[in-house]
C-alpha cells in the first residue's frame, strides 16, 4: 500500500473510497428526512475535508481525488451534530 492510499486523518487504509462530496450528499439527503436544522453541520464537516487530496486514491462514485476515509468523515459529522441520538443513527446508517 502506498502512502497515497492512507487516510490523512486516521492513517488507516482507505477501503471504501467515497469522497467527502459524494458521502456528504448522501448524508445530507438522509438528514433532510431527520432534522433539516442540522444540515449546516453536515455541510461544514464535509467542506472541511475537501482540501485534502491524493494523487492515487479516487472516489468510486465520481472519480475525484480524495484522501480522507468515509469512517473519519462520518465520525466528524456525527460529532458535529450535537445531538447524540441523531449522531448514533448517522453512525449506524453510514457505518464504514
Amino acid at each position: 500500500m502506498t502512502p497515497q492510499q492512507v487516510c490523512v486523518q486516521c492513517d488507516e487504509a482507505i477501503t471504501n473510497p467515497i469522497c467527502t462530496r459524494c458521502l456528504g450528499q448522501e448524508m445530507e439527503a438522509w438528514m433532510r428526512e431527520r432534522d433539516e436544522s442540522l444540515l449546516p453541520r453536515i455541510e461544514l464537516t464535509t467542506m472541511s475535508f475537501a482540501a485534502y487530496t491524493h494523487e492515487v486514491t479516487r472516489c468510486i462514485l465520481c472519480g475525484k481525488r480524495m484522501s480522507v476515509c468515509a469512517h473519519c468523515v462520518v465520525e466528524e459529522a456525527a460529532d458535529a451534530l450535537g445531538r447524540e441520538e441523531v449522531a448514533e443513527e448517522l453512525r449506524e446508517q453510514f457505518s464504514y
